[in-house]
């Protein structure tokens, strides 16, 4: 890619989004990656009575982190609700007949070119998987919040409703625990082309 049109993108990307989203997305990346990671090491809720106390330590932090990643995503569902402009439905669901259309053509592109297109402002590839990445970030919270329901408030760790939603909760982590390795990726691809789509979404050092 020449550097006129590496100038072009970066100029298109680095307006994309709003301080307020890349806030967002900035604390939701956080406090996902925190809570994949110490769902490593932390002991089980059903387990508690026999884990170490560092275990134990790292169970409680998980349940501070998802209540904070809980409320960080609901904060920007109302986000995309109320304000809808650099995010909203149609960008993150794209399933009019525009959205789909350059669904096709992102994916027509990729088999043709055996590369990523480059980043746009309309409704596209990159903007469905982000809408994917976002639902299944907030089924995750979701179920993970309705555990912390079940033990504290419901029946408790151990009950069949405890295993049926640990169950959803696990699923989802494990679809996330994918979806963020192909995010990664795909940023560090578009990085290496000269999209600097990194610097775009930080919420510092915007110059």
């Amino acid at each position: 890619m020449e550097k006129s049109d590496n100038s072009q993108v970066t100029g298109a990307t680095s307006t994309q989004w709003h301080v307020i989203t890349r806030l967002l997305h900035s604390f939701m990346a956080l406090g996902i990656i925190t809570q994949l990671l110490l769902a490593q090491v932390m002991a089980a809720p059903d387990e508690l009575d026999e884990a170490s106390q560092l275990q134990s330590f790292f169970w409680e932090s998980h349940e501070f982190i998802g209540l904070f990643t809980a409320g960080i995503i609901f904060l920007h569902w109302l986000w995309i609700v109320f304000y809808g402009n650099d995010v909203s439905f149609t960008k993150l669901f794209p399933f009019n007949a525009s959205g789909i259309k350059n669904i096709k053509e992102d994916i027509a592109y990729i088999i043709h070119n055996k590369n990523l297109p480059e980043l746009r402002q309309g409704s596209g590839l990159a903007s469905f998987i982000h809408g994917l990445g976002f639902l299944t970030a907030s089924l995750m919270v979701l179920s993970g919040s309705a555990l912390y329901y079940v033990i504290d408030w419901g029946d408790g760790a151990g009950s069949d409703a405890f295993e049926n939603i640990s169950e959803l909760h696990e699923f989802f982590s494990n679809f996330m625990w994918i979806y963020l390795v192909l995010h990664v990726m795909a940023a560090i691809w578009h990085e290496y082309k000269g999209e600097h789509i990194i610097k775009a979404m930080s919420p510092v050092n915007r110059k």
